[in-house]
């Protein structure tokens, strides 16, 4: 049994606290697959609601999780969003990577729910 389970369960249960329609898959390598659905998006951005990912690896939290949306996320105003990697395929569905992360990942105060909202942020300050 890996001895992150204790806190990766309250890290994933605070983070449904925020966002009870979270899904949570676990994965065959260790990994774990939060997807939220319905998030409600900025006002320069489109759709107004969206679907992301969270890909919390095994090693979490030493290793950081990785953030994902829909591929239909664009700014209004904008064709190309600033640090958009491109699309990754994950399960049966298209997903799109950020180059974005904190510069500082402090293992003792960083939590999933920390983290995504730090992801969504960026939206906020690239409108």
């Amino acid at each position: 049994m890996n001895f992150l389970l204790p806190r990766l369960r309250t890290e994933i249960d605070e983070l449904r606290s925020e966002y009870p329609s979270a899904i949570e898959n676990e994965q065959p390598d260790g990994a774990v697959h939060l997807i939220i659905p319905d998030i409600p998006f900025p006002i320069a951005w489109e759709p107004s609601r969206i679907r992301v990912l969270l890909v919390v690896p095994s090693a979490y939290p030493t290793a950081k999780p990785v953030f994902y949306t829909e591929p239909s996320v664009k700014m209004k105003a904008v064709a190309q969003v600033g640090g958009k990697s491109g699309l990754t395929r994950i399960g049966d569905s298209d997903w799109c990577t950020y180059c974005w992360n904190p510069s500082v990942w402090d293992l003792s105060r960083e939590t999933l729910l920390r983290f995504l909202k730090f992801s969504l942020s960026r939206f906020e300050e690239l409108k």
